[in-house]
């Protein structure tokens, strides 16, 4: 295949990954904003049903309007600081994890606070942080999660021993039993909606890791495979080149390789055209990989070139003997499916290993015999 062909090629396949990149990393963003613009909403809720309970309380005196006041207002400005983070895509730097630990701090600071200047409520704020926690922990990584509880833990033993009161829960008429066991249960479903969120997190992160393990296998292919032919490319094939020459190292026993090219090419590509050049490729490939052994490496080594590595073949003439066999298939192989007066042969170099020359080496003098074979009249096979 030409050169400008085959850049062209690659070039055009850089363009469709860098776009395929792109538009990932967009969805992605897409995906975490969207995530985030649900937790700002999901926490307003929560803070409009605790103000409706304190409210509550409020009417039967448990608590004051300033209390209940500060209390919301705090609350809605933590959620428009939050929004304000998304907005200006502070959510998107580290994954998310500065913004999540910080809001949590606020909301934290917020709910302990309150817990120890209105007492009487400061049984059902620090259930109220439990869940706020215990939420931002399915997000959070481990070290941030313990760094988080760590502050917390010395914020509350602070304002034990500055505050020395008590804590409780307004318990002294039924309107506030009955609030106290609303609160409750309301925190109980705030348990199992966490419940709910960490088995859909579960769920996303076994769907991601199988898409992962999905694109990791299609990236090994592509990195290893011949995209027209789907043999070995020759990366692949210098990888096992690496690995033979080591196994003989240590084995002291040789192995031959031979390089491939197919014959007048150029006038196939510029008589019939690429896509009849591009069918005689895939059908060598084809052809070839069916006919070597299952120890065998049958690769595309560039353009119209393939390298067989033969581990079993210890001597040229054996290794020989075994491309010539290939170049007889391809000889008699009825090319006129893809043209009616289409004729393809093959020559190639044969090479056996000597001594502790390098894979380059190794190649080359295959290469110097398959150059014989063209001076030769092609259609041959040579020892290099």
């Amino acid at each position: 295949m030409p050169k400008s062909l085959s850049g062209q090629r690659d070039r055009e396949e850089a363009t469709r990954n860098q776009e395929t990149a792109a538009r990932l990393r967009e969805e992605r963003r897409r995906a975490a904003t969207d995530e985030h613009r649900q937790a700002a909403n999901r926490i307003l809720l929560f803070i409009f049903v605790d103000l409706v309970l304190l409210s509550g309380y409020l009417m039967t005196g448990a608590v004051s309007v300033t209390e209940v006041t500060v209390f919301g207002i705090l609350g809605v400005c933590e959620v428009g600081f939050f929004r304000f983070a998304i907005a200006r895509g502070w959510h998107l730097l580290n994954a998310g994890v500065g913004l999540s630990f910080g809001i949590t701090c606020l909301f934290s600071a917020h709910i302990l606070g309150f817990a120890f200047y209105v007492p009487q409520v400061g049984v059902l704020m620090l259930m109220l942080l439990i869940t706020v926690i215990a939420m931002t922990a399915l997000t959070l990584p481990v070290k941030y999660t313990a760094m988080l509880c760590t502050v917390i833990g010395l914020c509350a033993a602070v304002l034990m021993h500055v505050r020395n009161t008590r804590l409780t829960m307004p318990m002294g008429s039924w309107p506030e039993q009955v609030l106290s066991a609303l609160w409750f249960a309301l925190l109980l479903g705030r348990g199992a909606l966490l419940n709910l969120k960490g088995r859909e997190l579960r769920v996303a992160l076994g769907r991601e890791s199988a898409a992962l393990a999905e694109a990791l296998d299609q990236l090994e292919h592509s990195a290893t495979r011949d995209e027209l032919t789907g043999v070995p490319n020759r990366r692949a094939a210098m990888n096992v080149l690496s690995e033979e020459l080591a196994r003989s190292r240590r084995t002291g026993r040789p192995f031959s390789v031979a390089l491939f090219d197919v014959d007048k090419f150029k006038q196939i590509n510029d008589l019939l055209g690429h896509g009849a050049g591009d069918q005689v490729l895939m059908q060598f490939a084809s052809v070839a990989s069916a006919a070597v052994r299952d120890t065998d490496c049958f690769s595309r080594f560039g353009g119209e070139e393939f390298l067989l590595i033969m581990p079993e073949q210890l001597n040229p003439d054996s290794a020989a003997l075994a491309a010539d066999r290939l170049r007889r298939l391809i000889e008699q192989y009825p090319w006129s499916t893809i043209d009616q007066n289409l004729v393809v042969t093959v020559s190639a170099g044969v090479s056996t290993l000597n001594g502790l020359e390098s894979a380059e080496q190794l190649i080359a003098r295959a290469d110097k015999g398959l150059y014989v074979a063209k001076n030769e009249g092609r259609n041959r096979v040579c020892i290099g």
